[in-house]
């Protein structure tokens, strides 16, 4: 395995008289770090989902409908709908863009 196809490089370079060091990335490695990123987003989300999943044993859409046919307001679990609706929202991005860097790393061609 080639070591420096996978570490980032360094490049050493005098500017003003000065000795600073630059750190060279692959489109790869912004990649996967991107990735990682994402990744963990997803799994934040997922957790706070499954806080409320737990907190009301049902899933969000029968929430909702039960949320809206009740008679008595119950701000609390209003507030948690918001929140709800919410991190779904935000997981159903961050899947949009998990699906899109993994294509793009996948068709990345040095």
């Amino acid at each position: 395995m080639d070591f420096f196809k996978y570490s980032p490089m360094f490049k050493f370079v005098i500017k003003q008289n000065r000795l600073m060091a630059v750190v060279i990335l692959t489109k790869k490695q912004v990649g996967d770090s991107v990735l990682t990123h994402y990744l963990s987003e997803k799994r934040e989300l997922e957790d706070k989902l499954n806080v409320l999943e737990k907190k009301y044993q049902i899933d969000l859409q029968a929430f909702e409908a039960q949320l809206e046919s009740s008679s008595v307001e119950n701000f609390e679990a209003w507030d948690d709908l918001i929140q709800w609706k919410a991190y779904h929202q935000f997981l159903l991005e961050i899947e949009t863009k998990i699906t899109d860097t993994v294509f793009t790393n996948l068709h990345y061609s040095p």
